[in-house]
């Protein structure tokens, strides 16, 4: 993900933190209670040991994470007997300072959510804010915690934001919050993401913005069989998606990826997908010389496509691509290995013999 800062200048706050925060309350409450004044569970230690395990010592500066990963290096190995031993107070007020993180962490990620929410945040605070929370959203429980605090609300309503630099860097927050995350994905449905999300993959949009868009919508709809079918129900789908197909090439790549993600889903996505128009603008894109990136998502998507979706004038025109396409690698010394396959596949499924009609 693009994490340049566009904002011209540093924000006057600090950036949201890391979301080890949205347990933090609970976190905090059950770590304190596990910390009596004087004693504290510490690492096995062998049957035949006359003193406690020395213990890892505690980082300089803990986060939740650096917290966690200590804890677990210090209860050492599990397996064999325990012994209590006092905690020392560089111990003990490591896990304080810990627990004093926690809670600041959730205010800031609260804060930094407010200001998203609110419209008269500057445009570079914006940027700065979004900057900020990428690893939040890249993270499973960073994305359940957005999701819980009003955070993917936020990044919902900035995903038709006027300025390109904020609405992509939240498209791009969406996308992976989403990505290979059902309870996020139930939320933005709930939300109706995608309604917001569309309208920036329009031809008009910025570059930056349709890929993030591209990528936000793919994210979202992967594995989630409601959302795909809002998706290729809805009727911008199709010229968003021709657009896409015929867009610069990067773009184009990333729109075949997202067909060839959708057709394995439900037997009747290639019907809604595979519609003569997108045929059409597929073989514009198909030269010899096309990226191979493109050509590998174009070839894994036809070899799912039902041969019954295939005219015999697409069929005679993906023969000339796929000749053409083997002549342009037959002189390269660098051909992407599945390419042949993948043509050999396409070329057997599609441009068969068609059976005789019978009489």
């Amino acid at each position: 993900m693009d994490s340049t800062n566009q904002s011209g200048g540093a924000p006057t706050e600090s950036h949201p933190p890391q979301l080890a925060l949205v347990a933090a309350p609970a976190a905090q409450s059950l770590a304190l209670a596990a910390i009596p004044e004087s004693t504290a569970s510490h690492v096995g230690a062998s049957s035949s040991a006359t003193e406690p395990a020395r213990q890892p010592r505690p980082p300089a500066a803990p986060t939740l994470q650096e917290a966690l990963r200590w804890s677990v290096e210090a209860r050492g190995d599990d397996t064999g007997p325990r012994t209590l031993a006092p905690m020392s107070a560089e111990d003990r007020q490591f896990l304080l300072d810990a627990m004093a993180h926690l809670q600041g962490d959730t205010d800031g990620l609260a804060k930094a959510i407010a200001a998203l929410s609110d419209p008269h945040t500057p445009v570079d605070r914006l940027q700065a804010l979004l900057d900020g929370l990428e690893e939040v959203a890249e993270d499973t429980d960073g994305a359940m915690g957005l999701a819980n605090t009003g955070g993917l609300d936020a990044l919902v309503g900035l995903a038709a934001h006027a300025n390109p630099g904020v609405q992509a860097r939240a498209l791009r927050l969406l996308a992976a919050a989403s990505q290979n995350n059902p309870p996020v994905q139930h939320r933005l449905e709930t939300l109706d993401a995608l309604t917001a999300i569309l309208p920036a993959l329009h031809e008009r949009a910025a570059e930056e913005v349709r890929l993030a868009a591209l990528s936000a919508v793919s994210c979202l709809v992967r594995g989630h069989d409601g959302l795909a079918r809002r998706l290729l129900a809805a009727p911008a789908t199709p010229a968003l998606l021709r657009a896409a197909v015929a867009g610069p090439p990067r773009l184009t790549a990333r729109a075949l990826y997202l067909v060839r993600c959708l057709l394995p889903q439900s037997r009747d996505f290639a019907a809604l997908l595979f519609v003569p128009d997108l045929f059409d603008t597929l073989f514009t894109v198909l030269v010899p010389d096309a990226a191979d990136e493109i050509w590998e998502q174009a070839l894994a998507s036809l070899a799912l496509c039902p041969r019954t979706l295939v005219s015999a004038a697409h069929s005679t025109k993906l023969a000339e691509a796929t000749r053409a396409r083997r002549g342009a690698l037959a002189v390269r010394t660098d051909a992407p290995s599945t390419h042949a396959a993948l043509l050999t596949t396409v070329e057997a499924i599609l441009l068969a013999p068609r059976p005789a009609a019978s009489v």
